[in-house]
């Protein structure tokens, strides 16, 4: 049995069968939808997903970008902006529950104590609304709700208002406060 591997076009070259297809293949211009093998190929796939049509762009990159472009009707920059944000609090946040520990082993095991609560309740898994009373109180304490929040404001068609400034602000503060005290609480050694 041959493998192909898809990695990428450097990786598989076509075959004889596979170039005499090509060469064969009645072309147009697709950018006027006069491409007849483009035509075919996206209501294929648009039947496929149940959708109404499809669009076929020649790569990864740039279907990242359109979905990217779609998803972020505020800008990239802004998704850029937050998720850069939202690393900075978690590399503080790790910082912080690292000073507590006594050996890197030790602060690796803190960090799902940390994190994990926090992924479950910020809303991505299940909306907030739909959680007892008591989780949704609890995790208006957490940070990543706010992180998440904030992403969830930038990618929604909506105007952006102050809850996205307010959300933006809670994880600069917790991010400066997790520094400030993870720099407080490090223990100092002197030789």
């Amino acid at each position: 049995m041959t493998l192909v591997d898809l990695r990428s076009d450097t990786v598989t070259t076509p075959t004889a069968e596979m170039r005499r297809a090509m060469a064969d293949a009645e072309v147009g211009d697709d950018a006027y939808g006069e491409d007849p093998t483009v035509n075919r190929l996206q209501s294929l796939a648009a039947a496929l997903m149940g959708m109404e049509a499809a669009l076929f762009v020649p790569s990864g990159t740039m279907a990242n970008q359109l979905a990217l472009g779609l998803h972020a009707p505020h800008g990239a920059w802004l998704v850029a902006l937050l998720a850069i944000g939202n690393a900075l609090l978690g590399m503080a946040l790790g910082l912080f529950v690292s000073a507590f520990a006594a050996t890197e082993f030790q602060a690796v095991q803190f960090m799902p104590a940390l994190i994990f609560p926090q992924l479950l309740l910020c809303g991505l898994f299940i909306e907030r609304s739909d959680m007892s009373d008591l989780l949704y109180a609890i995790s208006w304490a957490l940070p990543l709700t706010y992180a998440y929040d904030a992403l969830a404001h930038a990618t929604s068609p909506g105007p952006l208002g102050a809850r996205l400034a307010v959300d933006a602000l809670v994880v600069v503060g917790c991010t400066l406060a997790a520094l400030g005290l993870g720099a407080v609480t490090l223990r100092r050694r002197t030789a």
